[in-house]
């Protein structure tokens, strides 16, 4: 994580210039999504003031232009920075970031391992051919971080706020289980109503303290009744412990179903969210196109019946200036065919969220694929943003076809001394990618050889399905 340096002066409102402001020393540093950053500020607490904060990052690039913002109970937001006074808040400045991989590898639901990306031997070569090069996988890190006991088959259901990580369920009545990788404690969120977002919804963080919830349903798409298609958020406690985690309707349901979405991505504004929704010919749940949603003003912006680029989540980068995801399906850039698109990234120019009717994006397919050679093995793949321009690949492959092989019922491996489960010639492959992007000299998006890492693991054939949409997280 990039450190930044603040300065900051508090004064009561009214003061003069005489006067003497405490000046609060930085205390923790916090990345969010969408390029937010939380700093936490050692100082007086309490009441209502003014601050003024400064941040940059080592490179002298300024997140935030200087600004006078007012401070309730020891907040303030501009939609870019989030500060707050808490002189009992742990230093986070100088915490290492882990991955944190979501796996259906347990009899009676969930686990959740704790990856060191940062650990990884450097890639050898340029990474041409996929990365199917490493040959040797490892186990799984044992133990894991925690075990979540839930139904199987509720990939889409796992998210993370900040450095806490939910698991929503599909059972009635069921809490959600709130897990801060921060502090190790455990809280339990409330479940939407009735049976919103119960199935395969689409889940966006926004603002660093809500989740927005999509889900439709084929009678919506078959019908395009609107009453159909859920849209919630959940609202995190706001300080911490002043009140309670809950759920609410938005009162603006989209413009298509939500089951038809391809992509999503959020805006570095902070309260913006894309996406991109394809739906079937002559349906009546609404066209195809790109869409916005402003949180703030709860407002839907229809920006083409073009599509974003990307499959899943797409992730907004500072220095490239451009969203970043997994091409899609039917990707097409710069005149490249599906197929060429296949296994790799690609990047496309921000929309602004106010304009409508606009010409799609400019695009730019990554020079290199990063999935296995061999597609009749791969999985499922996914993209998780790491700041700075990285960005970590998992993709899921099947083993090398073997002669034989008996039908494996689930059980738990044994452990080996060490406290890792043997490897089976029979698991799964994840491979796991960290590398970083750039622009070369011709403008094209390319991975940087020298800052690229990976590793392998061996995973259960029994969560191989879990991993068709990989589910993991940076923090």
């Amino acid at each position: 994580m990039a450190k930044l340096s603040a300065t900051a002066t508090r004064t009561s409102p009214g003061a003069t210039t005489n006067g003497a402001p405490t000046e609060p020393t930085l205390h923790a540093v916090h990345r969010l999504e969408a390029g937010r950053t939380a700093v936490c500020l050692r100082g007086q607490r309490g009441g209502t003031g003014w601050v003024q904060t400064r941040c940059r990052q080592a490179t002298g690039h300024t997140i935030q232009p200087p600004r006078y913002l007012q401070a309730r109970d020891g907040w303030i937001e501009d939609g870019k920075i989030i500060a707050r006074y808490n002189e009992n808040c742990e230093d986070m400045s100088s915490s290492k970031r882990h991955l944190y991989l979501v796996l259906e590898d347990w009899e009676q639901g969930y686990t959740i391992r704790k990856i060191d990306v940062e650990s990884f031997d450097a890639a050898s070569g340029d990474g041409g051919g996929g990365i199917d090069a490493n040959k040797d996988p490892e186990a799984l890190p044992e133990p894991p971080v925690i075990r979540v006991e839930a139904e199987h088959g509720q990939a889409a259901l796992f998210t993370a706020l900040g450095t806490r990580i939910l698991a929503l369920q599909r059972s009635a009545g069921a809490g959600v289980p709130v897990f801060d990788t921060a502090t190790l404690g455990l809280a339990v969120a409330p479940q939407p109503q009735g049976d919103a977002l119960a199935n395969s919804p689409t889940l966006v963080a926004i603002g660093g303290d809500r989740i927005y919830g999509l889900e439709g349903t084929k009678a919506a798409a078959a019908a395009g009744d609107r009453e159909l298609r859920h849209f919630e958020v959940l609202r995190a406690p706001a300080p911490p412990g002043r009140t309670l985690w809950s759920w609410s309707a938005v009162p603006a349901p989209p413009p298509f179903n939500p089951s038809s979405v391809l992509c999503h991505a959020a805006h570095p504004d902070g309260r913006t969210v894309f996406f991109s929704a394809e739906c079937a010919a002559g349906s009546k749940a609404g066209g195809s196109g790109t869409f916005s949603f402003n949180t703030q003003r709860l407002e839907w912006t229809c920006h083409g019946n073009w599509l974003l680029p990307f499959t899943g989540q797409a992730h907004y980068d500072a220095k490239l200036d451009a969203w970043v995801g997994i091409c899609g399906g039917d990707t097409d850039t710069d005149g490249d065919d599906a197929g060429a698109a296949r296994g790799r990234v690609c990047s496309c120019g921000v929309v602004a969220p106010g304009r409508r009717r606009v010409p799609a994006p400019e695009c730019k397919l990554g020079a290199e694929p990063l999935f296995c050679e061999d597609e009749k093995r791969h999985v499922g793949a996914a993209l998780v943003y790491m700041g700075d321009s990285r960005f970590c690949l998992l993709e899921c492959v099947k083993p090398k076809p073997r002669a034989a092989r008996t039908k494996k019922v689930w059980k738990e491996k044994p452990r080996e001394s060490n406290g890792h489960s043997p490897t089976d010639p029979s698991d799964h492959l994840l491979h796991v990618t960290a590398f970083g992007l750039k622009y070369g000299d011709q403008g094209e998006l390319t991975a940087a050889a020298a800052r690229r890492q990976r590793r392998s693991y061996a995973v259960p054939q029994n969560a191989a399905k879990f991993l068709e949409k990989p589910v993991a997280f940076w923090m």
